[in-house]
């Protein structure tokens, strides 16, 4: 559904969002996993999105790695990732988060290149 893809699309796909949920099988707990799906299931598309990106973020910390990303790369691009938990939030809570498409890619693209969760 288009729902669907645009629940992948904050995490920057569908290839990076089924490595997500492989690896969150893999290496999170049933109680984890159980309040994810209900979240993404029974909420809003925003909140499903908050709950990817937050799912994405652990899976990034937790040595996960986006099919999509060629080893050895680094964040050419000037993206300035997070220094902490703190920033994110902040980040997420302003809101051009919730009503500027450019200011909520920039903040994923920064939350992808952070190292936080």
């Amino acid at each position: 559904t288009s729902q669907a893809l645009d629940i992948q699309q904050a995490v920057g796909g569908r290839e990076n969002y089924e490595a997500m949920t492989e690896w969150a099988q893999d290496n999170l707990n049933d109680s984890d996993i159980d309040a994810y799906d209900e979240i993404v299931t029974s909420g809003s598309v925003e909140q499903a999105k908050m709950a990817v990106q937050g799912m994405y973020a652990r899976f990034l910390s937790g040595g996960g790695s986006p099919p999509n990303l060629t080893q050895g790369s680094t964040s050419g691009d000037g993206v300035k990732p997070f220094m902490s938990a703190a920033q994110v939030t902040e980040a997420m809570s302003d809101p051009r988060y919730s009503k500027d498409p450019a200011f909520r890619d920039t903040v994923e693209k920064r939350l992808a290149a952070s190292n936080v969760f």
